[in-house]
């Protein structure tokens, strides 16, 4: 009997996690359009201090894309920092039809993918996906990052940030959006999800 009990409480568990896992269905057709706009920040935007490492801005970021995929982290000093990495498509890599035929894949901060579709090469997938390390500038941004899930459009506005601490530990994420793999370090101050 207890056995059968922990048996359903587990299949229960599992399918609360698959349901709690997926995103909005989406029909064909492009979501998001536009590439990302990165500018200089304004002048009067200086460095700061977050849980004792110093976060200086290197570009605004503003952007609308498609969620492709989200990664938790927990440990490490990173992770106290960044507890979420996004990879966003826009373009054609925010169309489902198109998405169908690529495998995207994150780990240890890096992302991959596969392209099953000899019209969509490698080089169109690095230049409208990204990874991205988010910082999320308070509480209402930080659980908005963490609902995310495949299929959902965000929109976002923040800066491209490197952070330096007292102890010579520094995280400098890229300033591209082709970067190979890699990623960007986000401050995120704003968020709509769709």
């Amino acid at each position: 009997m207890q056995r059968s009990l922990l048996g359903l409480a587990l299949c229960g568990l599992a399918y609360w996690y698959y349901l709690d896992s997926r995103g909005p269905l989406r029909a064909p057709g492009v979501l998001a359009p536009d590439a990302p706009v990165q500018a200089a920040p304004p002048p009067e935007l200086k460095p700061f201090t977050l849980r004792d490492v110093r976060v200086t801005p290197v570009e605004s970021i503003a952007l609308t894309a498609r969620v492709i995929g989200t990664q938790r982290y927990f440990s490490g000093r990173e992770a106290g920092l960044s507890p979420l990495d996004v990879v966003l498509g826009w373009g054609r890599l925010s169309d489902s039809a198109v998405l169908s035929r690529v495998d995207f894949a994150q780990s240890a901060r890096r992302y991959e993918w596969r392209v099953y579709d000899p019209a969509l090469d490698a080089g169109y997938v690095r230049t409208h996906s990204a990874n991205m390390h988010m910082i999320p500038a308070d509480a209402a941004i930080d659980a908005a990052l963490k609902s995310l899930r495949p299929g959902h459009v965000v929109t976002l506005k923040g800066y491209l940030v490197e952070v330096r601490a007292a102890d010579g530990w520094s995280w400098t994420g890229s300033l591209v959006p082709d970067d190979a793999h890699g990623g960007a370090l986000v401050w995120v101050e704003h968020l709509d999800v769709h």
